[in-house]
């Protein structure tokens, strides 16, 4: 095997590896974040400022399935890299037949049953009716690439647990400018209108989870899958399915949250429909480093737990933190930016437009750092197998969409919105904090740490 595609975590320096391992990622973060973003420039330049509202109704939709999807990747990238991190070359091959399969029977279940949904869905974003052609439009044909994008980030899961986050990177470069031109084809050239970005997307995520798959054969012989290798076990099912709903259902639960919060949005009118699309764009970009860090941190932690290194676990833990730090330092230069970056996503110089969107990034940008802690750890524990906290500290952010959604927006219009994710941030890393804390004091982080000791 060429040692060069794997990135052993369980030794050497804990800041280089991470690194190493985190620049790729968000690189690539921010090329899959370009798909969507190729899709709200072209929309809005070439299409129209409703094609812009009709994506920005069904965005959080979208989120909430793309990040379903991702969290279904990243219990494989989980268990994987414990198996990884313990050398146990078998059961790596035994998890990966698995979730290849249950992502592949769950995307066409949920993608079958979500467009069959897709008029109520539609009635319960309280969707304009000036726009709700297009965004049924829009939905139905993301829906259907659902499974391409469920496999993608599962191949890209799988890859990362290996250490390898390069060569996502590179055919996620590829296809981002193979959307580009695929958008400028379907919008100009044949005039298909959104269902053309849409189709543009999909198509792009396809080839994506292919060429991912293909490498993962050809260059992993010792944890390619072979005949021998396709069957089922218990144990590995039950993990793949409890790690995978476990992320999957916390990752849903906060975006269910936006989901509630966007349907507030979406009854304050098309302007402000827009100022909400143009700010959350800036505000994806900026958080990507963040959530990167964050991934970087669960495959170190998941080597590392596999290798029974508990004290090397803490110190990469300590280290993401202090990068989280850095960066939430950092990004304030957004605010510099800020209006001509808002003017051209949105191709509009409306006041009301503008100000709502400098208004979102005013509340959310100063409170970065405390995000970054509530993902590290979140990520973190998820990776030593506590599964509890992370989904409780979920529920909280829920809770307080749910109130944002119910009270703050009714009372406080879209300040209401704003003002609900830094809440949110705030307190849930208070939480996850100091439960973390409390498990360290006791020496409780690894689950397992009574057999490890016998």
């Amino acid at each position: 095997m060429a040692l060069n595609k794997i990135n052993d975590m369980t030794e050497g320096s804990i800041l280089k590896k991470m690194l190493l391992f985190a620049v790729p990622l968000f690189i690539g973060d921010l090329f899959e974040l370009l798909y969507s973003f190729t899709d709200t420039v072209i929309s809005s330049h070439f299409i129209g400022t409703n094609a812009l509202a009709a994506i920005g109704v069904t965005t959080s939709v979208n989120a909430l399935i793309l990040t379903f999807c991702s969290g279904m990747g990243s219990g494989a990238c989980i268990l994987v890299s414990k198996y990884f991190g313990s050398k146990d070359s078998k059961n790596i091959k035994n998890v990966i037949f698995s979730i290849l399969v249950i992502n592949i029977i769950m995307a066409l279940v949920l993608s079958t049953i979500i467009i069959l949904l897709t008029p109520q869905i539609l009635n319960l974003m309280d969707c304009p009716e000036e726009i709700r052609q297009m965004a049924d439009s829009y939905f139905r044909v993301m829906i259907i690439g659902m499974i391409g994008s469920l496999m993608y980030n599962t191949m890209e899961g799988i890859l990362r647990a290996f250490g390898n986050s390069k060569t996502a990177l590179i055919v996620l470069i590829c296809m981002v400018f193979l959307n580009l031109g695929m958008d400028l084809i379907f919008v100009i050239l044949f005039k298909m209108g959104i269902i053309g970005t849409a189709l543009a997307t999909v198509i792009a995520e396809f080839l994506a989870a292919l060429i991912l798959f293909i490498y993962y054969m050809k260059k992993y012989p010792e944890y390619s899958l072979t005949k021998a290798d396709l069957y089922f076990t218990k144990k590995n099912v039950l993990d793949v399915i409890t790690n995978g709903l476990s992320i999957g259902t916390m990752n849903s639960v906060f975006t269910i949250g936006g989901i509630l919060m966007s349907k507030g949005v979406n009854n304050l009118g098309t302007n402000i429909i827009s100022a909400n699309t143009a700010s959350r764009k800036i505000i994806e970009i900026v958080m990507l480093p963040t959530s990167s860090l964050a991934s970087a941190s669960s495959v170190f932690v998941s080597q590392n737990y596999g290798a029974k290194n508990e004290e090397r676990v803490k110190k990469g833990i300590l280290i993401s933190i202090e990068l989280e730090l850095i960066w939430s330092i950092i990004l304030l230069l957004v605010f510099l930016f800020e209006k001509p970056l808002l003017e051209f996503i949105s191709k509009s110089k409306d006041a009301e437009i503008i100000n709502n969107a400098k208004l979102n990034l005013n509340y959310s940008l100063p409170f970065y750092f405390p995000l970054g802690i509530l993902l590290v750890l979140r990520m973190s524990l998820q990776a030593l197998e506590h599964k509890i906290i992370p989904l409780i500290s979920s529920s909280i952010e829920l809770i307080i969409k749910i109130l944002a959604a119910t009270i703050f927006i009714p009372k406080w219009e879209y300040q209401g919105y704003v003002i609900a994710e830094p809440i949110s941030w705030v307190l849930c890393a208070l939480f996850v904090g100091g439960a973390f804390w409390k498990l360290k004091d006791k020496n409780k982080l690894f689950v397992n740490k009574g057999e490890i000791e016998k």
